[in-house]
């Protein structure tokens, strides 16, 4: 009996393929996501450390005039950077996102065609076993009329 052979190999090989390259995405994405919330997170710090800093010398009556024109300038630039910074984790997000999708997507066709597979294997399994049986069928016929001829 020759070796199974899958009608959609090749095809099934392709969408291991794109499923492997999709969870290359995914991770990379992820990792993306992970640097730019760390960077965010890192600016927040930064803002809450500034916001003390600059709530201590007012307690403290520290403050002149350059102080706050140097608190304003801050407070204008850093809010320009933080809300950058959120738009690239928001996009991120996204793309991580769209990245699981088409990683689901894959899986699932995948998985379909190992089920064909599966079922074609199967019948293949089934349709062999029917061969023999109908080939012991004949060789016990073909023996059993010899038999009777020789009798």
């Amino acid at each position: 009996m020759k070796n199974f052979s899958f009608s959609l190999q090749r095809l099934l090989d392709a969408k291991e393929a794109l499923e492997k390259a999709a969870e290359v995405r995914v991770g990379e994405m992820q990792r993306k996501l992970n640097h730019g919330e760390a960077r965010l997170a890192r600016l927040r710090e930064q803002e809450h450390l500034q916001e003390r800093s600059h709530a201590d010398k007012l307690r403290g009556g520290e403050l002149n005039r350059h102080d706050m024109s140097v608190r304003v300038l801050f407070v204008n630039r850093f809010e320009g950077h933080m809300s950058k910074q959120e738009e690239v984790v928001r996009k991120y997000r996204q793309s991580l996102e769209e990245a699981r999708t088409l990683l689901l997507t894959a899986m699932r066709e995948r998985k379909s065609l190992e089920k064909l597979k599966e079922r074609e294997k199967s019948q293949w399994i089934t349709d062999g076993r029917r061969a023999d049986r109908r080939e012991m069928d004949e060789m016990a016929i073909a023996r059993f009329v010899r038999q009777e001829r020789i009798a």
